[in-house]
């Protein structure tokens, strides 16, 4: 399996949320209208949370840049990303999310043109709408 060549200009946009921790940053770059690049970043912090951020958009670029599916990627984010707690909940846009990649999870579903479910989803069932 080999890599796509990252062109030299992408399109692309970047959210910005206030969170729990700080000012959460979700920047999605596309290529031909396709999904390319994921980039994760938390605000002025230095600490590990900003390390996790950058590794898990390092590793799902790759799978876009290997050419993972769509379904691959919609299964992967819905069963690994989405529902992911930290902490406390917090509130953009008037809807609940569990943590900053929650959030993220549920912006690249979109983005991949993704059914999402209305509410929070929660691995254990404790937490609902």
């Amino acid at each position: 399996m080999t890599a796509k060549k990252r062109p030299d200009t992408l399109a692309g946009r970047t959210h910005k949320i206030k969170t729990n921790c700080g000012n959460f940053y979700l920047t999605l770059n596309t290529n031909e209208d396709e999904l390319y690049e994921v980039k994760m970043d938390m605000g002025k912090s230095g600490n590990c949370v900003k390390g996790m951020l950058s590794a898990i958009s390092i590793l799902y670029s790759v799978l876009l840049q290997l050419g993972a599916t769509k379904e691959i990627l919609v299964k992967t984010i819905k069963r690994h990303l989405l529902g992911v707690s930290c902490g406390e909940i917090f509130y953009h846009s008037g809807k609940p999310h569990k943590s900053c990649l929650d959030w993220a999870a549920k912006e690249i579903l979109k983005e991949l043109k993704a059914e999402i479910k209305d509410g929070i989803q929660e691995r254990s069932g404790e937490l609902q709408k």
